[in-house]
């Protein structure tokens, strides 16, 4: 009765660990004008499938940016599929996050910056 009662609560059963990375524009450390927080989970199968990747908190950018990042990583991990990849989320997030590096990006879809 009571293992079961403690395996209930563990996150997912589908994943091994669960935890959250914050994300600036890369090569804009002194000047961070957008960042994010992202919680990724990392399944089972993990690196044969995705790892699940969610936005927690945003600031800088809008929705619709924050949206168009998950669909940009979905589209390059998908590429890396079989190969370690959580180094290459970071990276890629901060990469994206150059281009919306400037202030009013929370309402302005348009990449201002030279980012991916």
């Amino acid at each position: 009765g009571d293992d079961y009662a403690l395996q209930s609560n563990f996150v997912d059963q589908a994943y091994s660990h669960c935890f959250e990375v914050r994300c600036v524009p890369s090569n804009n450390a002194d000047d961070c004008l957008c960042s994010l927080r992202l919680c990724i989970k990392i399944p089972n199968e993990y690196p044969s499938v995705l790892p699940f990747i969610q936005i927690v908190e945003r600031d800088g950018i809008s929705d619709n940016t924050a949206n168009n990042l998950l669909t940009h990583l979905r589209n390059r991990l998908t590429k890396k599929l079989n190969e370690e990849m959580l180094y290459h989320i970071i990276e890629l997030s901060g990469n994206y996050l150059d281009q919306y590096n400037f202030i009013g990006a929370n309402v302005d879809d348009t990449p201002k910056g030279n980012g991916v």
